[in-house]
């Protein structure tokens, strides 16, 4: 019987590997951020410069998740589900599932932000510049399909998946935290973390990270075309009046309206989750069909190792030896109804602490800065 050879690169990321992703993302940024400081400001003034900027920083998630799999010896494409197939049908979808979390939940959103104006915040998002129909199409592409792919491909199929082993709620909400507070700034919370849960839950349900994609695509490009649509009515009509958010106009008690703001926010925030449990079954439904004869034979070709021994199969039970800083040794049974994926918790590793911790406080750091940069502080 000849040796058995083993698939070199590993199937899925584990924790230690969701750590080396949020240091890296950060580290990458970091750099990018502090080169791109030294190019003269009349070269960062042109917008063929700046486009390209904005591009590549979002382009830095995908090189941070092409590291970590690279170093750690991850099958990439496997392991953050862009393989399985995607139709017409969960484009649609994930359309509507765009929708709904724009129009139900975009109250809650707007309530949290009236309450940091009242408390004497002020915006600091820049406001979207068109001009042409051509800068909107290069805006569509930057902050709509960039951040789609990139963002995803980072923050649900690397970070949340190595989260996974230690329960589906907590790797969500784990990811759909770092997801909103790497955006960093205070405005964006309520929305970035609503929207990281319902993507992570999409990706953890089907394993299929293209779903994932397309409502973050939606979420993102439904908003660039309301902004673009909006601006180009108002170049066509005479100037008004600037009209304030409800917590900014001067009232007797504005603690009052936003208790009502807030009131009227959850009932039909509560509406809109009913609409979405539906919305989210079908998605997984229809993906779990597409994807039934595809997700079988890959189970087959990975978990099932046949050696003919005698004229009789046996089934092969192996074990693989993973470095990961200490030696830890993981039986791979391929008889088990468990997978690859759902392996024994483990305590984590000292630098995997480390890792997670700086990161963390890097990032809480940046949104702090940036909410106390709307105070004027």
């Amino acid at each position: 019987m000849g040796e058995l050879e083993l698939p070199y690169k590993r199937k899925s990321f584990n924790i230690t590997d969701s750590a080396f992703a949020c240091v890296l993302f950060i580290l990458f940024n970091f750099i990018f951020v502090f080169a791109y400081s030294f190019i003269p400001t009349y070269i960062r003034a042109n917008r063929f410069v700046f486009y390209t900027a904005s591009f590549l920083v979002e382009f830095v998630f995908a090189v941070a998740a092409w590291t970590v799999a690279k170093a750690r010896n991850v099958d990439l494409i496997p392991a953050t589900g862009m393989n399985k197939k995607i139709n017409i049908k969960l484009v649609g979808y994930g359309l509507l599932i765009s929708l709904i979390c724009l129009i139900f939940f975009a109250s809650l959103t707007s309530t949290f932000v009236d309450f940091l104006y009242v408390c004497g915040y002020r915006s600091i998002l820049p406001d979207f510049k068109f001009g042409s129909f051509w800068v909107y199409l290069i805006y569509v592409v930057i902050t709509c399909i960039a951040p789609a792919l990139f963002e995803e491909l980072l923050f649900r199929g690397v970070i949340q998946s190595g989260f996974k082993a230690y329960g589906e709620k907590l790797a969500i909400i784990v990811s759909a935290l770092i997801f909103m507070i790497m955006h960093g700034n205070a405005e964006q919370t309520v929305h970035q973390f609503i929207i990281g849960l319902v993507i992570g839950f999409i990706f953890i349900k089907s394993g299929n990270l293209w779903i994932g994609v397309i409502v973050h695509f939606f979420n993102n490009f439904i908003s660039i075309t309301q902004s673009y649509i909006f601006e180009a009515i108002a170049s066509n009509s005479q100037p008004v009046e600037d009209v304030t958010d409800v917590a900014q106009t001067v009232v007797a008690n504005p603690w009052l309206v936003l208790l009502m703001e807030l009131i009227i926010s959850l009932i039909w925030a509560y509406v809109g989750y009913s609409i979405l449990k539906y919305l989210l079954k079908k998605t997984i439904d229809e993906n779990n069909r597409i994807n039934n004869n595809a997700n079988l034979a890959l189970n087959q070709n990975e978990t099932e190792t046949i050696i003919s021994v005698d004229g009789e199969a046996e089934t092969a039970v192996m074990e693989v030896s993973v470095a990961e800083g200490s030696e830890e040794k993981t039986s791979v049974n391929e008889n088990s109804e468990a997978g690859e994926g759902s392996k024994e918790r483990k305590r984590l590793s000292v630098p995997c602490i480390i890792m997670f911790v700086l990161s963390g406080l890097y990032l809480v750091a940046e949104w702090i800065m940036s909410l106390l940069d709307g105070f004027g502080i």
